[in-house]
C-alpha cells in the first residue's frame, strides 16, 4: 500500500523510504506532531476527547492553546456559514499492473455556498500558505475523490480471524476544490497595563484587535473618552493584528491537473513496490544497495534516520540484518546526543 506520505519519501530519498519503513517504530513522536494530532481528534470528536488525549500524553499545559485554537476554528465556520458534515474520510485507488494501492484520508467535506469542498485542517507556529495551490497533497485528495468513493475505513474479520479493511457508508463527492485552513498555535497574550494604569500602545504586546478595545472600554467607558496615542493604535491594531491568525485558502486543480498527478502517482507506486519486495524478501542492507538518493543538505539534516543513515553506508560489510533493531537505533542516538 502506498499513501502520499511514503511516496513523498521516495521521491526525495529512496533510502529514507526504507529506513522509515524499518525504524519508524522505534522514534518517539514529537510533542508537536502529537498536538497537531490532537487537535485533528479534537475537531472530529469534541474537546473532551481532545483534553484526555493531553492528559494521556503528559501535555495538560496545553489545554489553553487547544481551547482558543478550537474556538478560533469554529467562530471562522460559524461565521463563513462551512458546514463541515464528514470528517476522516478513507481512500484507496487501484493502481493498474499491480496489487498495491494508493490511499490516505482526507480531514474533512464542508458544505459552502451549495457545493461540496474538501476541507485540509493544519496547526503551525507561523500560518503561511504561499505555497498551497501547488500542494502535492492537497492535489492527491481531488484526484482520489475524481477516481472513487470514500468512506468510513474499518476492519473486518473473516472465519480465520484475518484482517480486511472496508470502506463503510461510501459517498461519491465531486468537490470543488479545497478549503484549506491553517490554524496558528500560539495564543492571544493580554493587554498590557504600564505603571501608571494607562494602556500600552506597544506593537510587540501580541494582543487581539477585540481585547484591546474591551479594554479601552472597561478603563475609559467609551472611545471617545480614550486617548488620542490608543485609540491610534487601535486603528493600528485593526489593519494589523500580530495576534495569531487563522488563514484560510481555497484552491482548485484542473482536470488537466489531475490526469497528470494519477500518471505520476501509477509510476511512483511501481517503483515503491519493487523497492519494497526487494527490502521484505532480501532485507534492509540489500534494498539499501539498490536505493538511489538525491537529497539536499537540508534535507539530510532534517532526517529522523541521518544518523543511522550515514553508520549503514559507512559499517554495512560489518552489519547483519538481524542487528539492526531499536536496540542498534536507540543506541546510535544516544550515542549522537
Amino acid at each position: 500500500m502506498s499513501s502520499f506520505s511514503s511516496l513523498n519519501n521516495m521521491i526525495g530519498c529512496e533510502r529514507k523510504l526504507l529506513l522509515s519503513k524499518h525504524f519508524r517504530k522505534y522514534i518517539k513522536k514529537s510533542d508537536a506532531l502529537m498536538f497537531g494530532t490532537i487537535y485533528h481528534e479534537s475537531i472530529e470528536f469534541g474537546i473532551a476527547k481532545g483534553i484526555q488525549m493531553l492528559e494521556e500524553n503528559g501535555m495538560i499545559e496545553k489545554k489553553p492553546l487547544l481551547i482558543e485554537m478550537l474556538a478560533r476554528l469554529e467562530s471562522f465556520l460559524i461565521t463563513n456559514d462551512i458546514n463541515v458534515y464528514l470528517h476522516e474520510q478513507y481512500f484507496e485507488i487501484d493502481i493498474d499492473g499491480t496489487e498495491e494501492k494508493f490511499l490516505g484520508y482526507i480531514d474533512g467535506v464542508a458544505r459552502y455556498m451549495g457545493e461540496d469542498w474538501l476541507v485540509e485542517f493544519k496547526s503551525a507556529i507561523v500560518a503561511d500558505t504561499t505555497t498551497v495551490h501547488l500542494d502535492a497533497q492537497v492535489t492527491s485528495y481531488l484526484y482520489a475523490c475524481s477516481k472513487t468513493s470514500i468512506g468510513t475505513k474499518m476492519s473486518v474479520f473473516d472465519e480465520s480471524g484475518k484482517p480486511s479493511t472496508q470502506i463503510f457508508d461510501p459517498v461519491k463527492i465531486n468537490p470543488v476544490g479545497v478549503i484549506y485552513i491553517i490554524n496558528e498555535k500560539k495564543m492571544n497574550k493580554k493587554v498590557r497595563l504600564l505603571k501608571n494604569g494607562s494602556i500600552s500602545t506597544a506593537k510587540n504586546q501580541g494582543c487581539s484587535y477585540a481585547d484591546y478595545k474591551q479594554a479601552i472600554i472597561d478603563k475609559y467607558e467609551t472611545l471617545d473618552d480614550a486617548p488620542e496615542k490608543v485609540i491610534e493604535h487601535l486603528v493600528w491594531l485593526e489593519d494589523n493584528e500580530p495576534a495569531p491568525k487563522l488563514k484560510v485558502v481555497f484552491t482548485r486543480r484542473s482536470k488537466q491537473t489531475l490526469d497528470n498527478f494519477g500518471k505520476r502517482i501509477n509510476g511512483l507506486v511501481h517503483q515503491e513496490f519493487a523497492l519494497k519486495k526487494k527490502y521484505y524478501t532480501e532485507g534492509l542492507l540489500v534494498a539499501l544497495e539498490h536505493a538511489d538518493y538525491f537529497c539536499t543538505k537540508f534535507g539530510c539534516n532534517m532526517c529522523d534516520y541521518k544518523v543511522a543513515c550515514v553508520d549503514l553506508e559507512q559499517n554495512k560489510s560489518k552489519l547483519e540484518s538481524e542487528d539492526l533493531d531499536g536496540e542498534y537505533f536507540e543506541g546510535l542516538s544516544e550515542e549522537n546526543e
